[in-house]
C-alpha cells in the first residue's frame, strides 16, 4: 500500500486574521486586491473580475471549498488562494496564491500554501490508485518570497514559463507558406472542433500533458468561449492541407494587461506536419494580422524547456522573452506511483 503524504497545518495566522470562502460578490475585491499585487511587481494591473467570474462559475470548480480569502483585523483583503483539480486523470493539483503586499512577512502565504496543500491531500484518491499525485504551486518569477518559502516547505522547482513577446515595426507582410497548405481563419463550428482537435493532438508530448478524455478538453474550451466577449474566430487560425488541418494559431486581440498587445494563446503543428515550416508559417501569418488590425506587439507562453523547440521558433520570427513575466511552477509530491503525465524530466 503506497503512503500518502497528510497534510499538517502548523501555519497559523496573526493575531486577528481570519479566513473564508470566496463569493461572488467578491469578484471585484479580489480582482483589487491581485491588482495591488500586480502592480509591485510589474508595474501593471494584470486582472479583471470579469475574466476571473468565468473561471469561479466553471463547472466542477467548488467556490465553497476551492477558494480562500485571507483578511486582516480591519477586515481588509490580504490575501487569496485558489485551487485546481479539474483535469483527468487528476494527477496533478494546482495551488494559485497571492498575498497583498501590505501584508507581506505575515506568514499568510505559508498559511495559504497549508491551505492548498490540505486540499489537495482530500483529493488525492480522485486519480488511479496506481498514479503519482503531486501539487504544484505557480508563483511569478519576480516574487522572490514565494521562492524562498517553497523550498522551505518542501517543494521544489521543476519548470519555468516565459512569456515572449515582438514589436511590430513596418509594414506587416504575408509569409510564405508551404507548398500544397492554406492557412485560414475558423467560420464555424465545426472549424472550431477540428482546431481545437488539433491542438489537443499537438500538445499530447508537452512537458506536463495529462491524457484527459479530448470531450471534457473541447467542453472546457467552449465554456471559456462562450463566457468571452472578447472571443473573435476570425482570429482562429487553420492551417489545412487537403481538408486535414496541419496546425493551428488561436489568438486574442489583447491581453488583460496590455490593449496594444495581441496574443497567440496556442500555436501547434501536428506530429505528421512537423519540420515543414508550417509552425513558422502559422505564427507570422498571425502577426500580420493583428498587426493589421492595431496591434502594437504580440506575445504568447511558453514552456522554456520545451522540447519541441518552440523557443528557437519563436526566436527565429522575432520574439524575445520578456523577464519579468516568468512563472515557476514548483511541486511536491503527495503519493509516489506510475507517473502519468508526459514529464521528461524525470
Amino acid at each position: 500500500m503506497v503512503q500518502i503524504i497528510h497534510h499538517q497545518s502548523t501555519h497559523l495566522l496573526p493575531k486577528g486574521f481570519y479566513t473564508r470562502p470566496a463569493q461572488l460578490s467578491d469578484l471585484d475585491m479580489v480582482a483589487s486586491m491581485l491588482n495591488a499585487y500586480s502592480r509591485i511587481l510589474l508595474g501593471v494591473e494584470q486582472f479583471r473580475a470579469k475574466d476571473m467570474e468565468a473561471e469561479w462559475t466553471l463547472p466542477d470548480f467548488n467556490l465553497e471549498k476551492d477558494t480562500c480569502l485571507v483578511f486582516a483585523p480591519d477586515s481588509s483583503l490580504a490575501g487569496y488562494g485558489e485551487f485546481w483539480d479539474l483535469i483527468a486523470p487528476f494527477v496533478r493539483k494546482v495551488l494559485w496564491a497571492r498575498v497583498r503586499p501590505d501584508f507581506w512577512g505575515n506568514g499568510i502565504g505559508a498559511a495559504l500554501v497549508a491551505w492548498g496543500e490540505g486540499r489537495a491531500c482530500q483529493q488525492v484518491n480522485r486519480a488511479p490508485a496506481e498514479a503519482r499525485v503531486v501539487i504544484q504551486v505557480i508563483v511569478s518569477a519576480p516574487d522572490s518570497r514565494a521562492q524562498k518559502l517553497l523550498p522551505q516547505q518542501g517543494y521544489r522547482h521543476v519548470r519555468s514559463f516565459w512569456r515572449m513577446v515582438k514589436e511590430f515595426e513596418g509594414t506587416p507582410t504575408e509569409p510564405a507558406v508551404p507548398d500544397g497548405m492554406m492557412i485560414r481563419s475558423a467560420t464555424n463550428n465545426d472549424d472550431e472542433r477540428r482546431a481545437l482537435t488539433a491542438a489537443y493532438e499537438a500538445f499530447q508530448d508537452h512537458w506536463g500533458f495529462s491524457p484527459e478524455p479530448l470531450e471534457d478538453y473541447l467542453e472546457r474550451w467552449r465554456y471559456f468561449i462562450r463566457h468571452d466577449d472578447e472571443h473573435d474566430p476570425s482570429l482562429w487560425f487553420l492551417a489545412e492541407e487537403e481538408g486535414e488541418v496541419a496546425g493551428v494559431s488561436l489568438c486574442r486581440a489583447q491581453t488583460s494587461d496590455d490593449p496594444h498587445m495581441g496574443w497567440v494563446s496556442t500555436l501547434g503543428v501536428r506530429r505528421p506536419w512537423r519540420k515543414r515550416g508550417i509552425g513558422l508559417s502559422l505564427l507570422q501569418h498571425s502577426f500580420c494580422e493583428l498587426q493589421r488590425r492595431g496591434s502594437r506587439r504580440v506575445g504568447l507562453g511558453v514552456d522554456a524547456q520545451n522540447i519541441t523547440g518552440a523557443t528557437r521558433l519563436y526566436e527565429k520570427a522575432g520574439m524575445r522573452p520578456d523577464r519579468a513575466w516568468t512563472s515557476l511552477a514548483y511541486e511536491k509530491e503527495l503519493r509516489p506511483g506510475v507517473e502519468l503525465s508526459v514529464r521528461p524530466d524525470l
